[in-house]
């Protein structure tokens, strides 16, 4: 991202090592991206904007994200993907319910959806930028693929329509009850799926 006017490019940027030796700076980081782009918009979230806000080096972002872009990602991530995507045991309605369920509740702060609109309003100024959010959603809407398919293929699970159908249907159901400022129980979430996912009795 360039420093001076906020905008993506596409010059070279240094390579992603690893994460940051100290956790605390790299839970730092995270929050303090998630925050600028909520409080302020994507236009003000910069390398050097993160660093200041979390108290860290340059150097110590650099060795986890290679642009500003990349760390608010991971915060998006961490909010919305539940822990238990990468537990083998969970189970996968509940894990797809607590995804909706934050995805809801994402969408319903009033600082996401002026975030959106920024994002949104700055598309033909910005085109870099949407489509950079674009591919956010997509890999965060693989994992989701991916947990369901892997469930279907360990014989765990039984999904009546296409996998990709389940994400659309529950993504639908959020995106729709926020924008119109509705409540979304979350039992309603969990009945759509019990109809479109039958776990299968192992012991049976």
């Amino acid at each position: 991202m360039n420093e001076a006017s906020g905008k993506l490019d596409s010059s070279p940027q240094p390579p992603v090592l690893g994460r940051p030796r100290s956790a605390t700076a790299h839970q730092a980081m995270v929050d303090a991206a998630h925050d600028i782009v909520t409080k302020d918009g994507p236009l003000a979230l910069t390398v050097q904007a993160i660093c200041q806000a979390a108290g860290t080096s340059r150097a110590s972002f650099y060795r986890r994200w290679s642009n500003a872009w990349q760390c608010f990602t991971e915060s998006v991530d961490s909010f919305l993907l539940p822990p238990s995507m990468n537990d083998p045991t969970a189970d996968t309605i509940d894990i797809l319910v607590a995804a909706t369920m934050n995805f809801y509740r994402y969408l319903s702060l009033r600082a996401t959806k002026v975030r959106l609109g920024m994002i949104l309003l700055d598309a033909s100024a910005q085109p870099d930028m949407l489509v950079e959010a674009k591919k956010d959603t997509e890999a965060r809407r693989a994992k989701l693929l991916k947990r369901i398919g892997d469930d279907v293929a360990d014989g765990r699970i039984v999904v009546t329509i296409h996998h990709g159908v389940v994400v659309n249907i529950i993504s639908g159901l959020a995106l729709h009850a926020a924008l119109m400022a509705r409540p979304l129980p979350e039992k309603d979430v969990r009945a759509v799926l019990s109809r479109l996912i039958f776990p299968i009795d192992a012991t049976a």
